[in-house]
């Protein structure tokens, strides 16, 4: 290097750079006075009187549009923009669009923030209520949206491609060179009309991420904006909604305690001898005793009727248990059909306090039978009794757990319930649902899906489609700045890009061709050492 820092670490303005002992590719690459020569201005005599640039020149014209200090506000928006300010100062005719950009980016930020607001709000309060907790889970929100948005627009959606023809008027380079890739590909093959279509479907392919978004963010919007709007109306529903469904868990909580008090009562019934082959043996027995002596008091009942008839001389007719006909004679008397009558009665009678006391007999040996069983058994119908009292209490405990306040509805899908319910009622006024009658089309479904025939079905949709417009704001003026033909912006970007690569290729070519002199020039050293001193390197050992 000469000319410049005897250092030589580092390249300074005035230096020139040349490749000792090299061939006759060896040039000598100068560095420029200044970084950017075309951005310099001339220097003047101190005798000579300054000239403006003319009019049209393009650095008088930024120095114009450019504002030498835009205000906070006016800042932020730009940082909002994801814009390079490197890049906008050549631009600053772009400016304006990109405060647009950043203004539409903060705007659906602060939209998030008051959805996020407003949901934890309704989760953690039941109602809309700023807190410091609230206050943070909205600014969460609102950052998680507005950097998203912000790293979605900064990008590049149709990235610029230089033509050929200005391609051609820097550099008149064949079809193969190095300048190829800089341009846009081969535009005389395709009709403009299918290149255009090409950049329209890969923009909206880029921006069908955000617009997906779009949908979500903006429908939970719209929906805290309308539990805030319709906040009397989707209460009361709510808390009509919240009764309903307080009323089916005490049913619910009152069936299953039926059902576990059932599973214990046939527990202790097994306990305390129900299947006890003695017990069900005695209770067999009993039971025909039971019919029998059943029959027996009716034969009885028979039998005193008839016998009392035939004494007075009435009419009388019957028949006993197993079908036998009882009459009287009808004659008053005592004579042997009074007699006979009596006899009867008497061995009824008998008969009735026979089996009456086998009945008590066999009841006692029941008793007894299964006070044994109970008593074998003790220890696990204590555990059952314990349980049911505890099953009693617990019971108590759910039905007032239960049985809160209606009106104090926490919770977000309750919300979301009542405000279905009051889109699709005919009668919004009342707590009672209205509904509309069933649809028999797929049309008929999709009308009520997009505007609900109801009195509120028009408001809920406006409001969902104005923050979805809101939401997808900053990517609709992203991708309307993609598709414009002129981008000063981006073709400013694009030339630096390929500055950078065309300096990187350069240094590079340096590099190689000073270590490629370097090592000819080293071997060419090592090999007049070798014939000056034969037999011996060239170093020390």
């Amino acid at each position: 290097m000469v000319g410049g820092d005897p250092g030589g670490d580092r390249d300074g303005p005035g230096d020139t750079w040349l490749l000792a002992d090299a061939d006759d590719r060896t040039v000598e690459l100068a560095v420029p006075e200044s970084p950017a020569p075309w951005l310099s201005e001339p220097a003047h005599p101190a005798d000579e009187p300054e000239v403006s640039d003319p009019p049209e020149a393009p650095a008088l014209v930024r120095r114009q549009l450019r504002n030498p200090s835009p205000r906070p506000a006016r800042r932020f928006a730009l940082f909002a923009s994801g814009v390079d300010s490197r890049v906008l100062a050549y631009v600053p005719i772009e400016q304006s669009d990109f405060v647009v950009q950043g203004t539409l980016v903060i705007l659906t930020a602060l939209v998030a923030a008051i959805a996020g607001l407003a949901a934890s709000s309704f989760l953690l309060a039941g109602r809309f209520m700023i807190t410091p907790v609230t206050v943070l889970i909205g600014l969460i929100w609102a950052a998680l949206i507005f950097f998203f948005d912000r790293a979605l627009v900064s990008g590049s959606f149709n990235p610029y491609h230089f033509s050929r023809g200005q391609i051609a008027s820097l550099r008149d380079a064949p079809a193969d060179s190095v300048w190829q890739h800089v341009t846009d590909g081969d535009v005389s093959a395709r009709h403009p009309v299918v290149a255009r279509l090409g950049e329209v479907v890969r923009v909206l392919f880029v921006a069908s991420l955000r617009i997906a978004l779009a949908v979500a963010t903006s429908f939970i919007a719209a929906e805290m904006v309308l539990f805030l709007v319709f906040a009397p109306e989707i209460t009361q529903r709510a808390g009509y909604i919240e009764q309903q469904n307080q009323a089916q868990r005490i049913a619910q909580i009152q069936t299953d305690a039926k059902t576990q008090a059932a599973q214990r009562s046939a527990q202790r019934a097994q306990l305390s001898g129900a299947a006890d082959p003695d017990v069900v043996r005695l209770r067999t027995r009993a039971a025909t005793v039971t019919g029998q002596l059943a029959n027996a008091r009716k034969d009885l009942e028979v039998l005193q009727s008839a016998a009392a008839a035939e004494r007075d001389g009435l009419p009388f007719t019957g028949k006993l248990s197993d079908g036998t006909p009882v009459t009287s004679t009808g004659m008053r008397g005592d004579g042997a059909a009074s007699h006979s009558l009596q006899g009867r009665r008497a061995a009824t009678q008998k008969m009735v306090d026979t089996l009456s006391a086998r009945l008590d007999q066999t009841d006692a040996a029941i008793d007894a039978r299964i006070a044994a069983v109970k008593a074998t058994n003790a220890a696990a119908l204590a555990t059952l009794a314990t349980e049911d009292r505890q099953a009693a209490s617990a019971e108590q405990a759910a039905i007032t757990a239960a049985s809160g306040d209606p009106g104090s509805v926490r919770g977000l899908l309750v919300r979301q319930a009542a405000l279905n319910q009051l889109v699709n009622d005919r009668k919004p006024d009342t707590v009672v649902q209205d509904s509309l009658p069933r649809c028999s089309n797929v049309l008929c479904r999709l009308h009520r899906f997009l505007l609900p025939p109801t009195p509120m079905g028009p408001f809920v949709v406006a409001f969902r489609v104005i923050f979805f417009v809101i939401e997808i704001l900053p990517i609709t003026f992203k991708v309307i700045s993609s598709l414009r033909r002129r981008r000063p912006y981006d073709a400013v970007k694009a030339a630096f890009e390929e500055a950078a690569v065309a300096d990187a290729v350069r240094l590079a070519d340096r590099q190689l061709h000073e270590a490629s002199a370097e090592m000819g020039a080293r071997i060419r050293l090592r090999h007049a050492g070798r014939r000056d001193t034969p037999g011996s390197p060239p170093w020390q050992p």
